[in-house]
């Protein structure tokens, strides 16, 4: 039910896996009170559920509640929740063997608590296209989306999982910086011409972190709430294409080179410190690339929610194309994460303004200047063939055409040539000028601003 206090209600976070990139990640850019988004500002409280709390220290000292996840113990799990007041749980499933039963215990665990209002779910993009038998590690995150999407028959006297969220990310950019030892090249388990598009994961956690602040009538703002949310980078690339991209922003020449899975799975087992299932999910999610299953990019939903576009590659290259070897021009040292805006284009000063005004006006005069009557040729000419010149389109237009005797009289004028300095046919019943020498000027005025717009001046505008 709509519940006006879910929108001024204090937003207690928890976050699994922080231990992790991803979470890790997330819960930095949360705590980060220079945020150009200010989330720090919209968080009431963080608590970071990890199964390692060595590697979340930086989180506690920056205002984080760490609390070890102990596989087994949903109570531990429950009263951490109620006693932090939890109301929103983004569940990160961890890359670890037993990962299925560990988000099935945060689950259960958030219904038992009493207190948690919206879940959002990280999942897997690929997985519709994922094999049961061939790709079992792709499979574990339908049957976690599958959980909580039936929470309402699950659970009908809770409100847990009422307010979802799911977000399927694609292949992560980062997963290339496993390939570090091998540089310069990147030995991918995929043929030439097959396509994905990397994403980097500062934008993931731009999106989730825009996602778990937002407010709703029903918990999540409605903008998220419900949606099956799909990111991928914002290009498709070959490896070929990855590899020219990465030459070309790294400083460094890359090259790709195709390996085998097997030969894959070698290469990170002796070269990671991966567990063993998060390598199978790799090979699983290069075999839907050889597959042809992920030609595809969707960044209209990270447009919507973040309003900003996605980190193109040739900028992510630059940023961690040092790692591939000493040289180049990666910079390890700058933040990997956005939490700054890009600034916007400053409005132009009055002093500016006037002088994109002034060399408009100056464009539009010389192209006025074009159809001019030559001083020279007009010399000895009264100011009625002036004004018969500078506006014969006019004076054609608005002859009356049913005036028979008008228009054979004017056909013979312009089958006989004329003799210098004789005069043109008035349009002017009195065959004197009916306007004085400043009413012509001021026409001549407004059509330089009001009129037909010149060639040059229309171009500008197109």
């Amino acid at each position: 039910m709509p519940n006006d206090d879910y929108q001024s209600s204090p937003r207690n976070l928890l976050i699994t896996s922080a231990d992790g990139q991803t979470g890790h990640l997330l819960a930095e850019l949360l705590l980060d009170p220079d945020s150009a988004d200010d989330f720090h500002a919209q968080v009431t409280s963080l608590t970071c559920l990890t199964l390692d709390p060595s590697k979340c220290s930086d989180l506690e000292e920056a205002g984080a509640t760490i609390v070890e996840h102990v596989p087994g113990d949903k109570d531990g799990l429950v009263q951490a929740m109620k006693e932090g007041n939890i109301d929103t749980v983004v569940i990160i499933p961890p890359a670890k063997d037993n990962k299925m039963e560990i988000f099935k215990e945060t689950f259960d665990a958030a219904v038992e608590a009493g207190t948690v209002v919206n879940t959002i779910l990280l999942s897997s993009a690929g997985i519709d296209y994922a094999d049961p038998k061939k790709h079992p590690r792709l499979t574990e995150f339908k049957e976690m989306e599958h959980t909580l999407m039936l929470r309402g028959k699950m659970h009908p006297d809770s409100e847990t999982g009422n307010s979802p969220c799911i977000v399927r990310a694609g292949f992560y950019a980062e997963n290339l910086l496993l390939y570090t030892k091998m540089s310069p090249e990147l030995p991918l388990p995929v043929s030439e011409g097959r396509a994905f598009a990397p994403l980097a994961l500062g934008d993931l956690s731009l999106l989730l972190a825009h996602i778990a602040v937002g407010r709703g009538p029903h918990g999540l703002s409605d903008q998220h709430r419900g949606q099956l949310i799909i990111m991928t980078g914002p290009a498709m690339q070959t490896p070929t294409e990855l590899a020219k991209t990465a030459s070309e922003h790294a400083g460094k020449p890359i090259t790709y080179t195709q390996s085998t899975p097997a030969a894959a799975k070698k290469l990170l087992e002796n070269n990671t410190d991966l567990d063993a299932a998060e390598i199978e999910y790799l090979l699983e999610y290069w075999d839907l690339v050889e597959g042809g299953f992920t030609g595809y990019v969707s960044t209209h939903a990270f447009h919507d929610i973040t309003g900003e576009r996605p980190q193109e590659m040739g900028e992510w290259w630059e940023i961690y194309g040092g790692e591939f070897g000493g040289g180049g021009k990666g910079q390890p040292e700058r933040k990997r994460r956005r939490t700054m805006k890009a600034k916007a284009k400053p409005e132009p000063t009055k002093k500016e303004e006037d002088e994109v005004d002034l060399t408009e006006d100056v464009d539009e005069e010389d192209d006025e200047a074009e159809f001019e009557p030559d001083e020279t040729v007009m010399k000895g000419a009264d100011d009625d063939d002036v004004e018969e010149l500078e506006d014969e389109d006019k004076v054609i237009a608005d002859e009356d055409a049913d005036d028979d005797d008008e228009e054979e009289e004017e056909e013979e004028v312009e089958e006989k040539p004329k003799p210098k300095g004789t005069k043109r046919k008035s349009n002017n019943p009195t065959g004197k000028n009916a306007k004085s020498a400043p009413a012509k000027e001021a026409q001549r005025e407004g059509g330089r601003k009001g009129g037909k717009a010149s060639a040059s001046s229309r171009g500008k505008k197109r």
